[in-house]
């Protein structure tokens, strides 16, 4: 199951290039590039990608080429989530 915030769904709604960006942040999420998160977590989501269980997540953390308007895509045992840090 796909969901996204408020914040996101707002955003997508008035803003096509971001809307395209969040598209964009899926298909590199489905395509394991989890964007710019740390190198331990790239390591851990390697791990849990194929099958996340109780209590573990993939998390991955994408920003436009100026560094800024950063979105998280994270994906636990019962959904895949878009949303804004200030979200979380």
């Amino acid at each position: 199951m796909l969901v996204m915030t408020r914040g996101i769904n707002d955003r997508i709604a008035e803003d096509t290039s971001f809307a395209k960006r969040v598209t964009d942040g899926l298909a590199r999420f489905a395509r394991r590039d989890w964007g710019d998160v740390s190198e331990i977590d790239w390591v851990a989501n390697d791990d849990h990608s194929d099958h996340v269980k109780d209590g573990e997540r993939v998390i991955a953390s994408y920003e436009d080429k100026q560094g800024s308007d950063k979105f998280w895509i994270i994906r636990d045992e019962q959904a895949t989530t878009v949303l804004f840090p200030s979200e979380y």
